[in-house]
């Protein structure tokens, strides 16, 4: 995370007020110098994907992480027909607040780090807790980075060339 990291993520949330203030401040500055950036990568993607990533990707704070898969044909039956390519892939299914269930589908991945943390609490049983901030950064000419920061500390980053997503209304209950 180059914008929102861990560290300033515990600051927000400490108890003392002067520190939560400066990270206040931080976040500002922070934001301002990420939305700027953002809007120099939007031309680089169909407008469809623009709007993801200006808008619908911020509905996804606090959301709940259901899956993450990767895998070489994430996409094919491979049982049934040959795969139409080999390229690796990754999938992050998210359950957001505003109601919808979110597929992100990253295609022809460069790269895939995760640093996964416990919060320290044992029946909490997740690795993951919430989706705290996500930024997307230029990794070069021809690809993107989208880092992920969730609520535990642990942080998810992916090099890729290729994006598509999916948002499915969830039942109401």
């Amino acid at each position: 995370m180059r914008y929102f990291t861990e560290k300033l993520w515990r600051e927000l949330n400490s108890l003392d007020p002067k520190i939560v203030s400066t990270a206040d401040e931080a976040w500002a500055g922070n934001m301002r110098a990420y939305e700027a950036q953002l809007e120099s990568l939007l031309p680089r993607m169909g407008k469809r994907n623009q709007r993801f990533w200006s808008d619908y990707v911020y509905r996804l704070h606090d959301g709940d992480v259901v899956r993450i898969a990767v895998g070489d044909t994430l996409a094919a039956d491979v049982v049934c027909k040959r795969p139409r390519s080999w390229r690796s892939g990754a999938m992050i299914e998210i359950v957001a607040w505003d109601g919808f269930l979110y597929t992100l589908k990253y295609m022809a991945i460069e790269s895939l780090d995760m640093c996964l943390k416990s919060s320290g609490d044992p029946s909490a049983g997740t690795l993951f807790e919430q989706w705290g901030y996500s930024e997307l950064t230029a990794e070069h000419v021809a690809a993107f980075r989208h880092s992920i920061l969730f609520a535990s500390g642990g942080e998810v980053s992916i090099v890729f060339n290729r994006f598509s997503y999916q948002r499915a209304r969830l039942p109401k209950t």
